[in-house]
């Protein structure tokens, strides 16, 4: 057998599934708007803990980082170079001594009868020497290079420091600001 139902049955059911579905919609509605809210918290709270610059710097830093390293590599380099370069124009400023106290002597420029009267001879004869003025003038710019390079290499040096000190700080940041964002969350959702 089957049962007749009536019309006015069969609208109150049709009204009963359709208040379901309103109502259902309106859950959907309701807990996609919470999850949208919810989101903006987090965005928001992240913005004022500062993450989005975190990670901006997590991912430039490392650049920096190598770009310091190829500095101070580089500086270290040309300053090893510049004092090899400085014991060379040493020994070029002794031999042109050498050079000039033997001629010195063999032309009997130096010819006196104590040893300070030689020294003073000497001397004099050395600081007339342009062979001897042109190696110490090497010299001088050379060790005047090597203080330049001596500084870009502690420029170096604290630039890498800083860099890298940089990194660490914002390895930190990262750290805190996510377990700071893990716990707000946490809390929001109990």
């Amino acid at each position: 057998m089957t049962e007749v139902l009536d019309l006015n049955q069969v609208v109150a059911v049709a009204r009963e599934a359709r208040q379901n579905a309103v109502d259902t919609f309106e859950l959907v509605q309701a807990a996609r708007a919470a999850k949208r809210e919810l989101q903006n918290l987090i965005r928001g709270f992240a913005d004022q803990l500062g993450i989005a610059e975190t990670l901006k710097r997590l991912r430039e830093l490392p650049r920096l980082i190598e770009q310091a390293s190829d500095s101070l590599a580089e500086a270290e380099s040309r300053l090893l170079a510049s004092k090899a370069h400085l014991r060379d124009l040493k020994e070029s400023v002794e031999l042109a001594i050498t050079e000039a106290t033997t001629e010195a002597y063999a032309t009997e420029t130096v010819n006196g009868q104590n040893a300070e009267i030689r020294k003073v001879q000497l001397n004099a004869w050395l600081g007339k020497s342009s062979e001897v003025q042109k190696e110490k003038g090497y010299l001088t710019q050379a060790e005047s290079q090597a203080v330049e390079l001596e500084a870009k290499v502690i420029q170096a040096k604290a630039t890498y420091k800083v860099r890298t000190g940089a990194l660490n700080a914002a390895c930190h940041a990262a750290e805190l600001q996510a377990a700071l964002l893990f716990t707000t969350r946490h809390e929001e959702v109990d």
